[in-house]
């Protein structure tokens, strides 16, 4: 089976880097070639929502209306990330899972490696700050186009310390389970993929950066497209 990853599109109900048509085209041209799209978690960016998080998705909704008629389709499977907040839900299409196993590969969103490698204070009080730089980013980037979360989440959090936490965790994973084939997570932004002998780890970087792969679960084969 082919299977088109992407993760982290965190989408906005305004962003002018990420446009609807992108999306669209490129879920309709991957069901259109190959087998299945797994979209590997933090589809919606809810950190920046204000007030209502069922308002603040239905302004998402509308801005990304073709898109999220696209994801009807019963070959596209949908992974809960962080930044989704649980809100998949309101998308009534599929029934999002937080962990999903196809031809041997394990799929999730990889947030669970920031609880297991940080103590219990230190990541809540970094929740709490990633959550107050996406509410500041959806206010000030309207006047200045300042992206305060590439340059703070990004650059700080996540491609030191979260890629680090996550390889660990999905070492552990392939380690206790033999019979996997591979873990395919996103989260970190960071695109990355290792080999533990026969069993790989890979990690989809950030749709919103342009990374797109494609896992071919029979010859074990990945590609960046």
């Amino acid at each position: 089976m082919k299977i088109v990853c992407i993760s982290d599109a965190h989408l906005l109900p305004t962003d002018p880097e990420v446009e609807d048509v992108d999306l669209d085209d490129l879920l309709e041209r991957a069901l259109g070639v190959y087998d299945m799209v797994v979209i590997v978690g933090d589809l919606l960016e809810m950190y920046a929502a204000r007030g209502s998080k069922k308002a603040y998705f239905e302004r998402i909704r509308a801005r990304y209306s073709r898109s999220f008629s696209a994801l009807r389709h019963k070959n596209i499977k949908l992974i809960n990330g962080n930044h989704d907040d649980g809100c998949l839900e309101f998308l009534s299409c599929h029934t999002p899972v937080n962990r999903l196993i196809i031809d041997g590969y394990l799929f999730m969103h990889g947030h669970q490696a920031d609880i297991m490698y940080s103590s219990g204070f230190m990541e809540d009080v970094s929740e709490f700050c990633v959550r107050r730089v996406f509410w500041m980013e959806s206010f000030f980037s309207r006047f200045t186009g300042f992206r305060i979360t590439q340059r703070f989440v990004e650059g700080q959090r996540r491609k030191r310390v979260g890629a680090d936490s996550q390889r660990k965790y999905a070492e552990s994973i392939l380690r206790a389970n033999p019979k996997l084939k591979g873990v395919v997570m996103g989260h970190t932004h960071v695109p990355l993929m290792e080999f533990y002998g026969d069993q790989i780890y890979l990690n989809t970087g950030a749709y919103k950066n342009g990374d797109v792969f494609l896992l071919d679960t029979i010859t074990g084969a990945v590609e960046k497209i």
